[in-house]
């Protein structure tokens, strides 16, 4: 595999799903070349210091949560919470790929027109396959937001990532992410080099 690391870091955010103060979401924001996800509470620190340009989001479960600023929602879903569920303006549906099924996904897909697009959460890269049925069925017309977080800040795993949705889903790609912790940036020890 020859690839170098600038290859992915534009689609890397970090992900914050903790407790974080001020002085936590600082140091994200100086290493997050493309966005941040952290936890309702933190978002108007959140809001007050990220830069013009940087994608923020808040994850909740909470449908009633209204993220406010200039940030947007991922909203956790579970499956059986699918039928009737109202999708807030501007929600992006997250799921646990892991808990998909292959029928599932006629369920899933009837809230994209509702929704501002997808998360999917991963296992270190153990349900990828299920990442490829939904770009498959998800069609090329499709344009909504897809995001992925792979539970991981392994960088051979998320570049493989990267490849599947610039395979068969390229018109997705100015509107993809994924996210990792901040140890991620660990991985900028070799930066320039080839991976």
């Amino acid at each position: 595999m020859d690839y170098k690391l600038s290859e992915i870091l534009p689609y890397i955010g970090i992900c914050e799903w903790g407790a974080a103060d001020t002085e936590l979401i600082m140091r994200d924001l100086v290493r997050a070349p493309a966005a941040i996800s952290v936890m309702p509470e933190a978002l108007g620190v959140l809001n007050a210091l990220a830069p013009d340009g940087m994608r923020i989001f808040g994850f909740t479960n909470d449908r009633a949560f209204a993220p406010g600023g200039r940030a947007a929602m991922q909203l956790y879903t579970a499956l059986d919470q699918l039928d009737g569920l109202e999708v807030p303006n501007n929600a992006i549906l997250a799921f646990d790929l892991a808990n998909i099924q292959h029928l599932d996904w006629n369920r899933i897909l009837l809230k994209k027109s509702a929704a501002a697009g997808f998360m999917f959460l991963d296992n270190a890269g153990a349900n990828i396959h299920k990442l490829f049925d939904f770009l498959n069925l998800v069609g090329g017309e499709y344009d909504g937001a897809l995001h992925y977080c792979g539970k991981t800040n392994d960088h051979v795993r998320l570049w493989e990532v990267l490849k599947l949705v610039e395979r068969v889903r390229p018109n997705l790609l100015s509107r993809f992410l994924m996210f990792a912790t901040y140890g991620f940036f660990a991985n900028l020890d070799i930066q320039g080099k080839q991976i």
